[in-house]
């Protein structure tokens, strides 16, 4: 059964992300292991994700973000959702790259989220970690 539908608001999936990913700090977290996550939950989240159009809500929701990142690789969506996260991304100034990219980089850095040893340098990085998150999705 879903946990969340399209009536919960992005702010209580990601408050449920959160709380998830909390009780495994203390480790080097993998996403798949914390949030396991089914189809429905998938697209009810991406969903969400879609409309964000400020950079704040960007940050706000960079763990939720992560989370649908990670899950689209089980559904054989990784393409899709990295190109839709580009394009919602490049509707912002160029200037605000480097604070996104920095958003990633804290979420990951903050909540303990094993970077596998590689360094954000570009969007490329931050995916290449996210693929290797959701090779073991379920493993």
């Amino acid at each position: 059964m879903a946990r969340w539908s399209y009536d919960t608001s992005l702010s209580d999936i990601q408050s449920t992300i959160l709380g998830l990913i909390t009780n495994k700090m203390g480790e080097h977290v993998m996403m798949k292991s914390v949030i396991n996550m089914d189809y429905d939950e998938y697209q009810v989240i991406c969903s969400k994700l879609r409309t964000m159009s400020r950079v704040e809500e960007c940050e706000k929701y960079c763990i939720s973000t992560i989370a649908a990142w990670v899950a689209s690789n089980t559904f054989g969506r990784e393409q899709f959702f990295y190109d839709g996260v580009l394009a919602v991304y490049r509707r912002f100034p160029q200037h605000y790259h480097s604070y996104i990219m920095e958003f990633f980089t804290s979420a990951f850095y903050n909540y303990q989220i094993d970077t596998m040893g590689v360094e954000f340098k570009n969007s490329a990085s931050i995916r290449k970690v996210i693929q290797a998150h959701g090779d073991e999705y379920f493993y």
